[in-house]
């Protein structure tokens, strides 16, 4: 039983493992440019959700209203913003990782971006399930969570080919 389950892994493991980012960089350099882009997104991305919630806020406070959002989507801006704040170093120990060749920086990069594909897809559900998502933001987060898995698999097969040779070299 065991031996026939083995080939079916061991496929599926390469299938998920590339040679190349997007069919035509080498896996380091794509991985040192997802890393960058990383911290500078998640850079943006809390400026982004901070000032809406500040405009949100002052709009509620010019008008005298209690609030303009909703408790789902206060909840929605606190974790992006608590996320993106603890992405920013984790891409920065990716990137010393990459580019000093320490492998176990960039597991621990690997291991939050999983988490933090696992929040997005639950973001994503709560949006669906609380009817808060329309079309366009149901798009933009499937293909955010695309693009990340992607990001992931790149930075892991970079991973897996590191370490791999580094073994081979002992």
């Amino acid at each position: 039983m065991e031996g026939e389950q083995q080939p079916l892994m061991e496929r599926l493991k390469m299938a998920l493992q590339f040679t190349k980012c997007c069919y035509c960089v080498n896996l380091k350099t794509g991985s040192v440019l997802i890393a960058y882009f990383h911290l500078f997104s998640n850079l943006v991305t809390i400026q982004i959700f901070l000032l809406s919630w500040l405009l949100a806020d002052w709009t509620a406070i010019i008008s005298k209203k209690e609030g303009e959002f909703d408790t789902y989507t206060k909840t929605v801006i606190i974790v992006v913003i608590v996320t993106s704040i603890m992405y920013i170093p984790i891409a920065v120990i990716c990137l010393l990782g990459l580019h000093r060749n320490i492998s176990h920086y960039v597991s621990l990069y690997l291991l939050y971006t999983l988490i933090y594909i696992v929040v997005i897809i639950f973001l994503f559900i709560g949006g669906i399930l609380t009817g808060h998502a329309d079309f366009g933001f149901l798009m933009w987060d499937i293909l955010s969570i695309g693009m990340c898995i992607y990001f992931y698999l790149v930075v892991r097969s970079y991973y897996l080919s590191a370490t791999s040779g580094a073994a081979a070299a002992k």
